[in-house]
Parts: C-alpha cells; sequence; structure tokens
C-alpha cells in the first residue's frame, strides 16, 4: 500500500474548466478525488470541500511561478483560492507544475500519460481512472485532472517507504496463509 510521507489531512486542486479537481488524502492513505463544478463560485466549492475533507493542508500550483503556464484568469482564482484557505487557518502550499514536470522527467516520465501510469500503479484505487495514450488530435480526458492534483502531493510530500504497523497487520491477514 503506498502513501505519502505527511501523515496530515492533505487536499491538492487542481482548477480548470472542468471545475475543482481534488484528491484527498489522510494519514498518508488517499481517501477521495474527484472533480466539483459550481460556475463561478470557485471560493465556495473550496469551502464545501474544506469542510467536507477537514483538511490541514491545501496544495495548489503556484500560478505566480516562473514558467506557469496559467492564463490570468486562473492565476487570480489560484490566488483567490490560496487566500481563502488561509483565512480558514489551512495551511497552502503553492506548488510550481514546471518543478514537478522537471521531476518527473528526471524519472523518465516525459508524458503525462507515462505520470499518470505511475501514478496509477503507487495508487491502485486510481488506476483504472488512468486516460488513454492521447493522440494528438484529441483533447484531454477530464480524468486526468485527478493525476495532476496528485502529482503536485507526491512532488510536495513524497512516498512513505516505510511500512506502518497497520501495512503489515494487513500482510498477515491476506499473505498465503490466511
Amino acid at each position: 500500500m503506498t502513501r505519502i510521507a505527511d501523515h496530515r489531512s492533505i487536499i491538492s486542486i487542481d482548477p480548470g474548466s472542468r471545475g475543482l479537481t481534488f484528491v484527498f488524502f489522510e494519514d498518508g492513505m488517499l481517501l477521495d478525488w474527484g472533480t466539483w463544478r459550481d460556475d463561478g463560485n470557485e471560493v465556495g466549492l473550496l469551502d464545501r470541500l474544506l469542510e467536507r475533507s477537514r483538511a490541514d493542508v491545501l496544495i495548489l500550483e503556484n500560478g505566480e511561478a516562473v514558467r506557469s503556464e496559467r492564463r490570468p484568469r486562473m492565476r487570480r482564482l489560484l490566488r483567490l483560492l490560496a487566500q481563502r484557505a488561509e483565512e480558514r487557518g489551512v495551511v497552502v502550499a503553492a506548488i510550481s507544475r514546471y518543478e514537478v514536470r522537471k521531476a518527473w522527467a528526471a524519472r523518465g516520465m516525459t508524458t503525462k500519460h507515462a505520470v499518470a501510469s505511475a501514478i496509477g500503479t503507487m495508487f491502485p484505487e486510481i488506476q483504472p481512472l488512468v486516460p488513454r495514450k492521447r493522440k494528438v488530435y484529441c483533447s484531454e480526458q477530464a480524468r486526468a485532472d485527478v493525476f495532476d492534483a496528485a502529482s503536485l502531493v507526491l512532488h510536495a510530500y513524497g512516498v512513505d517507504t516505510q511500512p506502518t504497523a497497520s501495512d503489515w497487520s494487513v500482510l498477515e491477514v491476506s499473505g498465503p496463509n490466511a
């Protein structure tokens, strides 16, 4: 079972034209993911997500980072979401998308499909969401945004390589002698 290294309640949001795509981790485990949409009320959506998840940390893309490809409207939205989370007492981590891409490229994964496949392998619960390899003439599938949000968390906190006591108990129960 793959876990992230930080065990706080963490929600990562990737805003886009389809709404707010999120992944939620608690105690290092991936617990929830999806996309919520309410046109023109993204800050209200953030409030509902934070209330539902009781997250300690919000991870967003840093729209002001060097080499950011976000348009001015999305940069403004990212700033508003960060301000709202801080007002609610949530720690905000802004991650450069360019730095995330560089880190995956250093591991030999230069396409979004390769990154999504790797994340799907790490977290089998979202493996069925890994989109098909994209053709040049096709637009990106909506479910790809889940992997963009997850990649921000993995870049910020990494993967916990040490098994916990609950991991060992699962192995003992489901082992070959069970």
